[in-house]
């Protein structure tokens, strides 16, 4: 997590500490059913403690979901900037997304958890995961590598295939390996876009 200016390091390590032991619980345990108390415990640290770093439940949750996308979005980017070809692009952004799943399992399952009632949509003007996908889909479309398509609805197609994959993955319902399943996604990635 991105250290604030002017914050001590002792008062930062303190909310790294809450924001760990907030995704432990909120994972576990779903944002209802977890209290500020518990959060708190986990975190080693008082209520009061708590709240000089969030307001409310609700504004840690927001934080945490925030700086879980924000880690997933910088990983997809790398990945997105080591060619300027988009197809390559696509290729490394989907592994990406696969091999975060597999570094950040806590953080990639907080973000595909639905939190629509307990957290707040994402600021306006802040990169999502989606996007790094559109822009990578839209440069190739932009430079004829890819045809005209929904660049919105060909990365929707990635991304639930490639979360579906996963999910399958963790929960051993799959015969492939990692790396069977990963480079099929990234073979179907491709498909998707050169319409193939």
């Amino acid at each position: 997590m991105p250290k604030i200016l002017g914050r001590p390091p002792a008062e930062e390590a303190k909310r790294e500490d809450i924001v760990s032991a907030a995704l432990v619980l909120f994972r576990e345990r779903g944002i209802k059913a977890t209290t500020i108390r518990e959060i708190a415990a986990e975190a080693g640290v008082t209520s009061g403690a708590l709240y000089r770093h969030f307001d409310s439940k609700v504004s840690l949750a927001q934080a945490l979901f925030e700086d879980c996308a924000d880690r997933m979005t910088a990983s997809l980017r790398q990945a997105a900037g080591e060619t300027d070809d988009p197809r390559e692009a696509l290729t490394c952004t989907t592994r990406a997304l696969l091999e975060f799943s597999r570094a950040e399992p806590a953080a990639f399952g907080y973000i595909l958890d639905r939190h629509e009632r307990e957290v707040q949509r994402a600021q306006v003007g802040r990169v999502l995961p989606k996007d790094v996908f559109e822009e990578t889909i839209r440069a190739g479309v932009e430079r004829e590598h890819f045809p005209p398509q929904d660049v919105s609805l060909s990365a929707a197609l990635i991304i639930g295939m490639s979360l579906r994959a996963v999910f399958f993955h963790e929960r051993e319902m799959l015969e492939s390996s990692w790396e069977e399943m990963a480079d099929r996604v990234v073979a179907a990635a491709r498909r998707v876009v050169t319409q193939e």
